[in-house]
């Protein structure tokens, strides 16, 4: 009876000091968690704002370039249609900006459809990268588990403690 006692303090004594270190390694893990986090969310950051700093930029660049062209395209048609007789070069001229013109819109149209193409298939591997990673961590919880339902000495403790309350409820 005092060694049923002695097992039964210690036993409970060994609960406690194992809910204390799970506990510990619950908060050390958020810790962590909390930093990787933290960590992960500044580098997208500052990668997110070098995209953004980079197309504002490259946006700028465009605009300049277009509104060169465009100012360049006007002083020569009208140094053009100036030098020119009427009509005919005139017309061959517009005839020539028009299919230019049309060119730079279908060029501009593939450029998009390229871009939305590689966006996608970079979705797709952060959406691949993220799944992988959960299951990574579902299959560590699993092996925690599996681990914890092999100890023998806490199943046969939990096998003892139902049989007490089925004779404590049959009474």
């Amino acid at each position: 009876t005092l060694d049923r006692a002695a097992s039964k303090i210690q036993a409970f004594a060994r609960m406690i000091a194992a809910q204390t270190q799970l506990e510990i390694a619950i908060y050390a893990a958020t810790i962590i968690q909390t930093f990787v986090r933290q960590q992960i969310e500044a580098s997208r950051y500052i990668r997110e704002q070098l995209i953004f700093d980079s197309a504002r930029a490259i946006q700028n660049s465009y605009r300049c370039f277009r509104a060169r062209r465009e100012l360049l395209a006007g002083l020569y048609i009208a140094w053009w249609c100036q030098s020119a007789y009427r009509g005919c070069v005139a017309r061959q001229l517009a005839a020539y900006m028009f299919l230019d013109r049309k060119a730079t819109c279908i060029q501009r149209a593939w450029k998009s459809h390229k871009s939305v193409g590689t966006f996608w298939k970079l979705r797709r591997a952060v959406v691949y990268a993220q799944n992988r990673y959960r299951s990574k961590l579902a299959f560590r919880e699993l092996c925690r588990l599996r681990r914890e339902a092999r100890d023998l000495p806490k199943v046969a403790a939990e096998r003892d403690q139902l049989k007490e309350e089925m004779e404590r409820l049959k009474m």
